[in-house]
């Protein structure tokens, strides 16, 4: 029972650190500033990502990735409607660029702060596999596993959105005078917050059904993981393999909406480095062999292992797999060459009086292998067997064929 218990504890460290995270910054928050907002605020979403890691860690297999999606509603709903649409808060990359060239602080540059600045260093991106409003919407359309990534660095794709977005917004910042525009609580940063989430869904999806794969537009098009990719490299928190326990079936890297090769990070002996991974966890949830873990430790991400379109994962060959396929090879020629002793009762010559193989021992053999003796089955397994361990195969063989013809003509 004891053992039980400590087994569901060690399953809840992660969700409770992250939790316990968020709350001590709602409380600095709300102390430091005077408001309450902070302590609602980041307490909810501490809170809401405590709830779905846990029930993560607690529920089925089968169920985990309930606790995944429920918080991405959770957290990136309530975001969208209740700081977005009812507050009038952008919370679109451009307007943290405006807020900066006004000197603003707002709900914006602290989203973006704490989410994708500063959290990725102790959490990665988890913002991405758990919060974001656009991969809540994504990830209910119907292509969640990915043939692999366009061959190519299409990538750079996302500094061209970042570079365009905040090219916009210097030109209407110094040529069309728009800081009038740019306050708290402003209807612009309401159509902003409209226009530019309806652009990212039109996209998102589109991307999604030509190149079916619902993540298509966080590898190619996202402009936010500029800023992700650069601080998660040094996450404490990443997707850890026991070299052990892996066997190298390859399901972690076909099931990876990210296209990472997890399994060769396995083998390496490192945690999974690469700067794209979410910490979805749809491969530790996949791996059968329980390989796969959250964990936290010091070393540096980076190192991108990515899958390509028209890349076999191969499963490793081993030396334990090499011995076992031997042995059911001989099993199974040794098998078949006891079947094929012929019936001693039998009032036609055996075929051991006319080959050079010794005088088969007698016994008494019941009806079931007369029958099948007569339909020639096991005339049919010796030459199976004389084929795999003797070169005369073409005298077995036609021994075989003579023996069936004379019983179908009987």
């Amino acid at each position: 029972m004891n053992s039980k218990n400590q087994f569901a504890f060690k399953k809840l460290i992660v969700p409770g650190i992250v939790m316990l995270a968020f709350w001590i910054l709602a409380i600095v928050g709300w102390q430091s500033s005077g408001y309450i907002q902070p302590l609602i605020l980041f307490g909810y979403i501490g809170t809401s990502l405590g709830i779905g890691l846990g029930l993560y860690a607690a529920l089925p297999k089968k169920k985990k990735q309930v606790g995944r999606k429920l918080t991405l509603f959770l957290i990136g709903g309530a975001l969208l409607v209740f700081m977005g649409l009812l507050q009038s808060e952008n919370m679109q990359i451009e307007w943290v660029f405006f807020s900066i060239l006004a000197g603003l602080g707002g709900g914006a540059l602290t989203h973006y702060l704490i989410a994708k600045v500063f959290g990725p260093l102790l959490f990665g991106r988890l913002w991405c596999g758990w919060a974001c409003w656009t991969l809540m919407i994504l990830d209910l359309l119907p292509h969640p596993k990915s043939k692999g990534r366009i061959p190519g660095n299409w990538g750079w794709l996302r500094y061209v959105h970042f570079a365009l977005s905040l090219g916009l917004v210097l030109v209407l910042w110094f040529g069309f005078d728009y800081q009038d525009h740019i306050y708290f609580n402003s209807v612009t940063g309401l159509y902003w917050m409209i226009a530019g989430n309806t652009l990212y869904y039109l996209v998102g999806i589109s991307l999604a059904f030509i190149l079916k794969d619902n993540r298509a537009f966080c590898k190619y098009v996202c402009p936010i993981t500029v800023f992700l990719k650069t601080t998660c490299r040094f996450a404490l928190l990443k997707i850890e393999g026991d070299r052990e326990k892996c066997t190298e079936c390859g399901t972690c890297v076909r099931m990876c909406p990210m296209d990472i090769r997890v399994m060769d990070c396995t083998r390496d002996g490192q945690r999974v480095l690469s700067t794209e991974c979410t910490v979805c966890q749809t491969c530790v949830t996949a791996c059968p062999n329980d390989a796969l873990k959250l964990s936290f430790g010091f070393d540096l991400g980076g190192k991108e292992l990515l899958r390509e379109k028209g890349e076999v994962v191969r499963k490793k060959w081993r030396m334990n797999q090499t011995i076992y396929y031997v042995v059911v090879v001989i099993l199974f020629v040794v098998g078949l060459g006891l079947l094929a002793l012929p019936d001693p009762s039998s009032e036609t010559p055996s075929r051991c009086s006319r080959s050079r193989i010794p005088a088969c021992p007698s016994s008494s053999l019941s009806s079931p292998y007369r029958k099948l003796r007569r339909m020639g089955v096991f005339d049919f397994l010796f030459a199976c067997q004389s084929f795999l361990i003797s070169p005369c195969f073409s005298v077995s063989f036609s021994g075989y064929a003579a023996n069936s013809v004379a019983v179908l003509t009987v």
